[in-house]
């Protein structure tokens, strides 16, 4: 039985520590008490091309940095400002942060929405991660993943948003989620992912000057429990300030402040 689905708001309320929350059977699996008051993750749709930006995007298409397990650029730039390959990336619009976009490998149909600036695609027919390049202004911008397999196969959706430093020439870990890399991808193991994005202060790097909130998601499966669609709803907030420190800076970086 295909089009089974699970529905969640990542929002882990008082009562998940107190073992209270309120849970559903049946089809649809257990469901721990949300915000969503039983709808559906609210459908961000833009089918316009992305508008991407910055010197390694031409005509919408956008050649990936080469990066090492950790997301560091390898062979053409550097976190150390006084190297001149750092300024590789370019500078951003005016008032704007670089920011980069990654899907996962695999058969998948991706899409990858930012709210205003339109839909990065990747079709089954491409098995090799695509990326791409944004600018945005500091305030609150929604991004949606939509993943589904092709029929018969399994999701293995992913999705890895990193922040350029202008001034520290470093790429930050800005949001990232996986599942199924290199194996299946249940729903038990979707539930454990959706978990992990619970981050102290909304903060997945606390060097950089971006916080995630607003996590939601529905997904699919069939009768085994493996995972065929994944809608993904996440919300950045770009803080207006220039990241100090570089990815990484052991025990100097607290992250965006001001709430």
């Amino acid at each position: 039985m295909l089009g089974m689905r699970l529905l969640f708001a990542v929002t882990f309320p008082v009562c998940l520590l107190l073992g209270a929350c309120a849970s559903g059977g049946g089809a649809h699996g257990s469901a721990v008490a949300t915000s969503n008051k039983g709808g559906k993750v609210a459908s961000l749709v833009d089918d316009r091309p992305l508008v991407t930006a910055g010197p390694r995007c031409r005509g919408g298409v956008c050649r990936c940095r080469d990066v090492d397990p950790s997301g560091a650029t390898l062979g053409e730039a550097t976190s150390d400002p006084s190297d001149s390959t750092a300024s590789v990336e370019g500078a951003p619009a005016e008032g704007m942060k670089r920011f980069e976009l990654r899907t996962g490998r695999g058969s998948d149909d991706v899409q990858i929405t930012v709210e205003g600036r339109g839909t990065l695609h990747k079709s089954a027919d491409t098995t090799e991660s695509l990326c791409a390049y944004i600018d945005l202004p500091p305030g609150e911008h929604r991004v949606r993943l939509r993943a589904k397999s092709q029929p018969g196969q399994v999701a293995v959706p992913r999705l890895l948003i990193y922040e350029h430093g202008e001034k520290t020439h470093s790429w930050y870990g800005t949001f990232a989620t996986a599942c199924g890399s290199g194996a299946v991808c249940t729903r038990a193991e979707l539930v454990d992912r959706m978990a992990e994005l619970r981050k102290p202060r909304g903060l997945f790097d606390p060097c950089g000057s971006v916080k995630v909130g607003g996590v939601r998601y529905d997904s699919e499966h069939d009768a085994e429990d493996r995972i065929t669609a994944l809608d993904l709803e996440v919300t950045l907030k770009v803080y207006p300030f220039s990241p100090r420190f570089a990815h990484g800076s052991a025990n100097k970086c607290k992250g965006p402040s001001g709430e």
